[in-house]
């Protein structure tokens, strides 16, 4: 699997689609897999939604609740779910160019009907694809961002963009990539996806995986990315240290191990030269001097605010997300640990740290 796709909501239902060879490991034949959940975290693989034909694979895009019809594709009582993706047609033989299709459903994105027009879009330019839609309604800011999670902030007035801002990271670690909000969420909220790239599972049944879902707010001019609510239901045992001041060669947190955890720590700036933690052998490292949080060979600018920190770091079997500031900064890493190797450390590197509140969660599988 790789890029998600379609990312919707519709009566009680988040639908994720995704690329997907489901004959295969690698990657080829690629379809639309289809997976729902009610609470983000626990999903249920469908039958596959978009598969191949004669204009090509089936390349990303996005899906919206047609609720007033638009379309005209309604049949019954339920509103249709439209997808709008790339067809890729450069293994065709003859080859094709890259074209924009449509697809629809009329039973909650159960099975999927292709535009008898399609394709509704040719190519406008080569490399032009993976369509995201949208029902446009006037508001004060736009967000423009691209699978490498690059972003600028601007206006637009239905046709044309106005950009306000020079361009900003999502997302600093190696893998969060081709990332996707979902469409039709009540209360506004915003919620991101990305694809986990470039994961590496020696000798599992599967390759690649999403991040954990996050949601986008915008903080004084800056897009913040920080974990749903709903992660917290999957919290098991909570360790937690108030005002804690942790000198050099001290572990508060020895003795606490396991595979799964979800752990907010506050921190005031002390006199050490480093602070951070070491997770099942991965490193996050906070450089005073520099003011930016290091992890897997990359560094993720995060100024104290009033000469604190705040980090979450949400570690699982096969990756780590570490969140600054709450969501001002954001790093996806994925690895491997030993399995051998469930271990935690909070260390402070030549001074004292103080710990002004820390909470080590022991998560439930699902």
């Amino acid at each position: 699997m790789n890029d998600p796709n379609g990312l919707v909501f519709y009566e009680g239902e988040y639908h994720l689609f995704f690329q997907h060879n489901p004959t295969h490991t690698d990657w080829g034949n690629i379809h639309w897999g289809h997976a729902v959940s009610t609470d983000l975290l626990r999903w249920k693989q469908l039958d596959n939604a978009i598969a191949p034909d004669e204009h090509g694979l089936i390349f990303s895009g996005s899906a919206v609740v047609d609720w007033t019809n638009t379309g005209g594709f309604q049949t019954g009582q339920e509103k249709p779910l439209v997808a709008l993706y790339t067809t890729f047609g450069q293994y065709q033989k003859p080859a094709r160019p890259d074209t924009q299709c449509i697809a629809y459903s009329n039973d909650r994105g159960r099975t999927w009907s292709k535009f008898a027009g399609n394709p509704v879009l040719p190519m406008i330019s080569p490399g032009n694809r993976d369509p995201k839609v949208n029902w446009h309604e006037p508001t004060q800011r736009w967000v423009l961002f691209g699978a490498d999670g690059r972003y600028v902030l601007g206006q637009f007035d239905g046709r044309e963009f106005h950009i306000a801002s020079g361009k900003q990271s999502l997302d600093w670690g190696p893998n969060c990539y081709a990332g996707q909000t979902f469409s039709d969420v009540p209360q506004g909220r915003w919620i991101h996806i990305a694809w986990m790239s470039s994961g590496q599972y020696p000798g599992m049944p599967f390759n690649q995986q999403m991040t954990l879902p996050c949601e986008l707010t915008l903080k004084d001019g800056h897009l913040c990315k920080y974990p749903v609510r709903e992660i917290a239901a999957l919290s098991g045992k909570t360790h937690t240290w108030r005002d804690l001041t942790v000198k050099p060669g001290a572990n508060p947190i020895a003795g606490i191990t396991g595979e799964l955890f979800d752990i907010e720590a506050e921190i005031a700036l002390g006199d050490a030269h480093e602070f951070g933690f070491e997770l099942r052998g991965q490193k996050i490292q906070y450089a005073m001097g520099a003011g930016e949080l290091f992890c897997a060979g990359r560094c993720a600018p995060l100024p104290p605010v009033d000469g604190r920190i705040k980090l979450r770091l949400l570690l699982d079997r096969s990756s780590l997300e570490d969140f600054g500031n709450e969501g001002r900064s954001a790093s996806t890493t994925q690895f491997l640990p030993k399995p051998d190797n469930q271990n935690l450390s909070f260390y402070s590197s030549g001074g004292t740290t103080t710990l002004v509140s820390l909470q080590v969660r022991e998560l439930k599988p699902r």
